[in-house]
């Protein structure tokens, strides 16, 4: 089951887009993020009915939370007791709607919260796609030298202990070492080939390394 978590203007239809994206995986519930400062009130109080009909035919509960985006610390505070809640669930945080500051708001919060498995989207302006990525893969870790060119090995296609330390000229029990802390850090992760492990970098590896290459770090 998903808790989808959105931010709203005047205007539903991203929300209501979010809704039917994920009504098949299941929605336990929905939490709508809106600012208090609104210039026209009655039109985000229409949108937000027009979404809590949808989701009245669907049987998904809805709840509103309002915060005061000029007030950065009570926002984020009232939209921390969304987010912290202990679940199991998978979290979906739509920002497409509503004000910039508000969506910026929602965003530390979970970084705040460390809500690093929360599916962050945006749907473009003109409807044509949506960006999706997972909170942690966007959040650096600390790195060591040696970690980044054990990443740059992997970068290169997946690999098993026994090449990794032919490759960087390693024991095995100092190649383990550094796999296990990247991949308890989530830029490498394990999977079975021919029953035996294998390494190789995940999304938040590749973009970190792409952009210590940008900074010539390596």
């Amino acid at each position: 089951m998903t808790i989808l978590i959105a931010t709203i203007g005047f205007e539903e239809k991203f929300l209501i887009r979010a809704i039917l994206r994920h009504l098949n995986e299941g929605i336990s519930e929905i939490f709508i993020i809106r600012t208090e400062e609104s210039d026209d009130r009655l039109k985000m109080e229409k949108a937000i009915e027009n979404v809590k009909s949808l989701a009245k035919e669907v049987s998904i509960p809805v709840h509103e939370v309002g915060v005061s985006v000029n007030n950065v610390l009570d926002a984020l505070n009232r939209i921390a007791q969304v987010v912290t809640e202990e679940t199991e669930e998978r979290i979906v945080v739509n920002l497409s709607g509503g004000l910039r500051a508000l969506g910026i708001e929602v965003l530390l919060s979970l970084i705040l919260s460390e809500k690093l498995n929360a599916l962050l989207e945006i749907e473009l302006e003109n409807l044509s796609g949506v960006i999706t990525f997972k909170l942690g893969d966007v959040l650096p870790g600390e790195l060591r030298r040696e970690d980044l060119i054990l990443m740059g090995a992997l970068l290169k296609g997946s690999m098993s202990l026994l090449e990794i330390c032919k490759s960087l000229n390693l024991p095995k029990s100092s190649a383990w070492r550094r796999v296990k802390g990247l991949i308890d850090k989530g830029y490498v992760s394990e999977f079975k080939e021919n029953r035996r492990s294998v390494f190789e970098l995940t999304t938040k590896g590749k973009l970190r390394l792409s952009l210590v290459n940008l900074k010539n770090e390596l």
